[in-house]
């Protein structure tokens, strides 16, 4: 499922657009280092659809929230 941008976005500038993604209050992936990790059996698909074990994540809270989670490293291996 393709995230929909609420139309009044099409309002807003850039530097408002990005002070509301900021009061967002993200969580600090770039910080986080677990110590174990495993195959989430997840994908993103090229249009934007989100997969766990093959079928589309339809809650489109949890696609945000996954995808608020979702960090790349330096070497560009995918973490959630």
């Amino acid at each position: 499922m393709p995230y929909e941008p609420p139309p009044y976005l099409a309002e807003l500038t850039l530097a408002e657009i990005a002070d509301l993604v900021a009061q967002r209050k993200l969580p600090p992936v770039e910080g986080w280092a677990p110590q174990q990790s495993g195959d989430s059996a997840m994908r993103i698909a090229a249009e934007g659809t989100w997969y766990h074990e093959g079928s589309p994540i339809r809650r489109e809270a949890m696609v945000r929230a996954f995808a608020g989670l979702l960090k790349r490293d330096d070497s560009g291996q995918h973490w959630l």
